[in-house]
């Protein structure tokens, strides 16, 4: 029985092409994520790839466009290799992380009856995560002759520090009635949503939830006698609106 040795070069092929086919992958990826950028004497900065270079004497870089440049040495004051920038990050980094701001939404409601209504909330955005206001606005249910005027405090938790993001929200107050013989009451209503800018200083929003309205009714019953009933009414809502 013979034992042959393997020869040094097979194995070190081996080794650099195992390694190669390992490791090309992170190569391209970190090849991809720079590109060269030409800082010019006279300020102007120009984003690209450098396609030819004569040495001392100048280059072309051509820009995401296609746009090729020449550029002569003695007009460069640098040229560098700088990562580039994800743009939706870029566009995220535009937006409102803090200060005021205001919320507007419309919307229908269907359960005990059916509702329509309009709210605007303003507030304030303590941080990208975490928004506080004070909302007002009309809830309407023809099907059981109610409307109200709500006020309420309205918390909202975003989930994620993007363009897009769910949020939860979690709105409770009281409403006033405008019916006569009905008083309003307590009204809460948590939701499900999702925020999506549109521009650095507008986002639209959907959301879906519970809102549980209290309310009271006065009315004069058998000989004559005065009835006070306390009702709630449930409703699934959807709403949509605007964030400026």
């Amino acid at each position: 029985m013979f034992f042959v040795k393997p020869k040094m070069k097979n194995i070190n092929r081996f080794l650099i092409i195992s390694f190669m086919m390992f490791f090309f992958p992170f190569m391209v990826k970190a090849q991809t994520n720079y590109e060269d950028v030409v800082y010019l004497k006279n300020g102007s900065i120009i984003h690209g790839m450098i396609i030819e270079q004569v040495p001392n004497k100048s280059i072309k870089i051509m820009t995401k466009d296609e746009s090729i440049f020449v550029c002569k040495m003695d007009e460069i004051e640098k040229i560098t290799k700088e990562e580039i920038e994800n743009p939706s990050l870029m566009f995220y980094n535009k937006i409102k992380k803090r200060g005021y701001i205001n919320m507007t939404e419309t919307g229908f409601s269907a359960g005990d009856g059916f509702s329509y209504g309009l709210q605007t909330v303003n507030g304030y955005l303590f941080n990208p995560m975490i928004s506080l206001g004070l909302g007002t606005g009309v809830d309407i249910d023809k099907g059981n002759n109610l409307s109200f005027i709500p006020l309420f405090i309205d918390l909202r938790a975003y989930m994620l520090e993007k363009r897009v993001s769910p949020y939860m929200c979690m709105a409770a107050g009281y409403s006033f009635s405008t019916e006569n013989g009905t008083k309003g009451g307590r009204i809460v209503n948590p939701s499900l949503g999702v925020r999506i800018y549109l521009s650095p200083k507008s986002a639209i929003l959907f959301s879906v939830g519970y809102r549980l309205q209290a309310y009271t009714q006065n009315w004069i019953g058998y000989n004559n006698q005065p009835v006070i009933e306390k009702e709630s009414v449930g409703y699934i809502n959807f709403k949509v609106g605007f964030m400026l």
